[in-house]
């Protein structure tokens, strides 16, 4: 069997495979999803069921508004300022990783952004302690990447500050339980756990709307697209049906807690086995260690080549890092099968004792 462990597009659970290969020639009369139409009664029936499932299994309040967008998670680090920063508005950053500073790059087009916490000077390693935060108490909200998929660092509290919170979760949205009451907005794109590439989910609370200076397209406005029921425009009809198929597989799973106790199983089974060895490393504090990207070198890094070489002809896949990071990254998604890590611990194994001499 193939297990695909990267965090670009990932593996989707067998189940909703076969239900897409399926669908595609006879989705409903004869005709496959992508092409009905948007304002047709069958897709605004799918639309209706993808959003009830999705707050049924997060638990997402009324007060939160469920807005679906085209493209990825790296236009909310544009939308979100445009949207929830008032005129002279100031918000707080903290820097955790590569996509938190993204984030906080693109948003300083758009307002007073400052870095209320970093961890560059220790190289991405651990999150700073929150004694030491610079929070501004005029700040409109403060951000942070839930979960640095490039880094492997991950938040497995939300920042107790007296600040309305934003967090990408595009790495581990459904992997756990989430508190909306303390978020003016969460968004994540769906190719990681919601599905495939295309679609961008975010959870809004409307109070924190607000109106400034800066246009803005239509298409990034969170008020419009509110009214509109998130369809301005043609939506990525595909990619919202597949999201559709990946909450009822989540839901047959048990649920979120149960698809949360699966994933620490994997994570804890991962790390237990590279912190025994010499031959692979991971320096992330162990207190803030992502349970979605396990990310390591091995001890001789000219051998990290070889190891994805050698893992992809075991059928472990796609286990090189991130491009800007380098090392080997292990992503854990909710479709990842048990079976899966014991396949890549077996292989980690047999690699370390045939070059262990070296």
């Amino acid at each position: 069997m193939l297990y695909n462990f990267g965090a670009g597009p990932s593996m989707l659970p067998v189940e909703v495979l076969a239900k897409i290969k399926a669908d595609i020639p006879n989705w409903h009369g004869g005709i496959s999803v992508m092409e009905c139409s948007h304002r047709g009664e069958e897709f605004l029936e799918m639309v209706a069921k993808v959003e009830h499932n999705f707050r049924h299994i997060l638990a997402i309040p009324d007060s939160h508004q469920v807005l679906f967008f085209q493209g990825g998670a790296r236009a909310q680090f544009s939308m979100v300022p445009l949207n929830l920063l008032p005129p002279n508005g100031i918000a707080n950053y903290v820097l955790t990783g590569f996509w938190s500073q993204i984030a906080f790059e693109d948003a300083c087009q758009f307002g007073n952004m400052e870095i209320a916490a970093t961890n560059a000077p220790d190289n991405f390693l651990t999150i700073p302690p929150e004694s030491s935060w610079q929070i501004n108490p005029k700040a409109s909200y403060l951000h942070y990447t839930d979960n640095d998929s490039a880094d492997g660092l991950e938040f497995h509290q939300p920042p107790q500050v007296d600040l309305p919170l934003v967090s990408d979760m595009t790495s581990n949205l459904l992997t756990k339980p989430v508190d909306f009451t303390r978020y003016a907005a969460i968004f994540a794109s769906t190719q990681k756990n919601l599905g495939i590439a295309g679609l961008t989910v975010v959870i809004v609370d409307p109070q924190y709307l607000h109106k400034n200076n800066f246009p803005k397209p239509l298409l990034y406005d969170y008020h419009a697209t509110m009214l509109q029921h998130s369809r301005i425009n043609t939506p990525p009809v595909f990619a919202w049906y597949v999201t559709g198929l990946v909450l009822e597989w989540a839901l047959a799973q048990g649920g979120i807690l149960k698809l949360q106790e699966k994933n620490q199983r994997n994570a804890r089974r991962l790390y237990k086995y590279i912190d025994a060895t010499n031959f692979y490393i991971n320096k992330v504090d162990p207190k803030c260690r992502s349970t979605i990207n396990v990310i390591f070198r091995l001890q001789d890094p000219h051998l990290e080549p070889e190891f994805v070489f050698q893992a992809k002809e075991r059928g472990l896949l796609q286990l090189q890092g991130h491009h800007a990071i380098g090392g080997i990254r292990v992503t854990l998604n909710n479709a990842m099968p048990e079976s899966g890590v014991d396949a890549l611990l077996d292989f980690m194994q047999d690699f370390a004792n045939q070059f262990a001499d070296r």
